[in-house]
């Protein structure tokens, strides 16, 4: 119980009860059987009061090599149109600033871990160095001081997360030396080398802001990285966002930069999100497609004005589809053929030896942001490479709502059932509700008789999909990697599960459904 935990805290000896107590619970027992130790482990990892166990672990656990070691051992290959050659790395050079980086970080730390240490004058001095370096391009402007200065940058920038993140833990157990340094969150070797290669500090030759594939191994830390690289392009003025497949790790790893973020005043700057989110925002930029969309089958385009209307029209919460979709759930869900779009994705294994890739990439800042360039930051880039989501496309669609929508799909279900005759696109259009239909989005006739067949077509294939039903809230989800979405959908399959649902009386408002 988490009052339980908390009320450990009044007395002197609640802290180190807790962490005694979490740390027991972490490193399990060999008489428990495996479901406990998994149980206990989740404990420690669900409650903020074990945090310092979690850290202690992740030092523990994450080996570390000599920086030379890890030096010596980098590998790497450049790509220039379909020729593939070894990268020469400047070892020397990368080496240099990783020790420039190390003393810094470590005069830093013994200055401002102390808990009367003024950090708003770190974050200045931080924020003053990399002021002096802009303005920086993707293309130019890399030169040897900008290389020079990024390990002091980097240095400020950590000392402040591991003061955030574990500064007061450190505090609390200071009397015994060992015991504190342990409870630090401190950056290991290989996150600085990465971050340190990524900003062109081991490629002499290079003037610019290179494209990068980065390979480290599992559980050595690419939250940090991210973060870090994060706070650091938006202090030298770029816009970062950090894309993964996953919501839960993109707000987990958010989650672990928040604060640094909000000390350097950067927040603003850096976005973590789903890629598909990405391919929202870029597309919206633009306009609103699903606005324009919907005015085009009405034939209302030439109502559209300007292009500040659209710019500042809210757009329906739809996602994807490979058509445009005439009619949907009545949730705010709209329909997704999943088969040809990211719908279908799933997770593609256990990222072994090392699948966790970083990237970065310098593309054009969208109309709303004005002089700032975005860099991108993709984590989990070998499941970006699998099958489900390489090649594939992400749609956005239109949802067009009509009362007649509303009847065809109420026929449809209703001629599905057992005894029923199943219906043919000849059968609907011969409907009054299609003819009146019709009327409305005259032009259009190809479009519509296109969306029916695809109603008449899933119909039979509602459970070919396996979803979740949320009784509570009266939704219906897929699972998607490692979480259930409740956006994406699966065409008229999910308009059908929601009929299938409030006919069982499923759905606390089922005669809404379709409304």
């Amino acid at each position: 119980d988490c009052d339980v935990l908390e009320s450990c805290f009044v007395h002197d000896w609640g802290y180190s009860f807790l962490f005694e107590f979490g740390l027991c619970l972490q490193r399990g027992d060999e008489s428990e059987s495996e479901i406990d130790g998994q149980v206990a482990q989740l404990i420690v990892a669900e409650f903020s009061h074990f945090k310092e166990v979690l850290t202690m672990v992740w030092n523990e656990e994450t080996s570390q090599k000599p920086a030379e070691d890890t030096v010596h051992s980098i590998r790497g290959q450049y790509r220039k149109g379909e020729s593939m050659g070894e990268l020469q790395i400047e070892r020397d050079g990368l080496l240099e600033s990783f020790q420039s980086f190390e003393a810094q970080y470590k005069k830093l730390l013994g200055e401002y871990i102390n808990p009367n240490a003024d950090a708003k004058a770190l974050i200045q001095k931080t924020a003053a160095i990399a002021n002096k370096l802009k303005p920086l391009s993707c293309d130019s402007g890399w030169n040897e001081e900008v290389k020079r200065q990024i390990p002091y940058i980097l240095a400020g920038v950590f000392t402040i997360f591991t003061v955030r993140r574990s500064g007061e833990s450190y505090n609390r157990l200071s009397d015994n030396s060992e015991m504190s340094t342990k409870m630090l969150m401190k950056p290991h070797n290989i996150q600085v080398l990465t971050l340190l290669s990524l900003f062109g500090c081991g490629s002499a030759l290079s003037n610019s802001l290179d494209s990068q594939l980065m390979q480290i191994r599992t559980g050595e830390g690419k939250s940090m990285i991210l973060g870090a690289a994060a706070v650091v392009l938006a202090l030298l003025g770029f816009k970062a966002r950090c894309v993964c497949y996953s919501e839960y790790l993109s707000e987990r790893d958010f989650g672990l930069f928040r604060d640094v973020f909000d000390d350097f005043a950067v927040r603003e700057h850096v976005k973590y999100s789903k890629i598909t989110t990405l391919s929202e925002d870029k597309t919206k930029a633009k306009g609103d497609i699903r606005m324009l969309t919907e005015n085009l089958l009405r034939n209302k385009l030439e109502e559209v004005t300007s292009a500040s209307m659209i710019m500042t029209s809210q757009s329906i919460n739809a996602h994807s589809t490979g058509a445009i979709v005439v009619a949907g759930p009545t949730t705010g869900v709209n329909a997704v053929d999943g088969a040809n779009g990211l719908g279908d994705a799933s997770e593609t294994g256990n990222n072994v030896n090392g699948a966790i890739i970083s990237t970065n990439a310098c593309f054009s800042a969208d109309v709303l942001s004005f002089d700032r360039k975005e860099i991108l930051l993709v984590d989990e880039v070998d499941v970006f490479f699998g099958s489900e989501f390489y090649g594939q496309t992400y749609n956005q669609v239109a949802q067009l709502k009509e009362p007649e929508i509303t009847d065809i799909l109420n026929h449809i279900w209703t001629a599905n059932k057992p005894g029923g005759r199943k219906q043919r696109l000849a059968d609907i259009q011969a409907l009054p509700a299609y003819s009146r239909l019709l009327t409305k989005i005259d032009g259009f006739k190809y479009v519509l008789d296109s969306e029916i067949s695809l109603m008449i077509d899933q119909v039979r294939r509602v459970d070919e999909e396996p979803y979740y039903l949320d009784r509570n809230k009266g939704r219906i989800g897929y699972k998607v990697m490692d979480s259930i979405s409740y956006e994406v959908t699966y065409g008229y399959r999910t308009v059908f599960a929601y009929l299938q649902e409030a006919e069982k009386d499923n759905l606390k408002e089922k005669d809404k459904v379709l409304a």
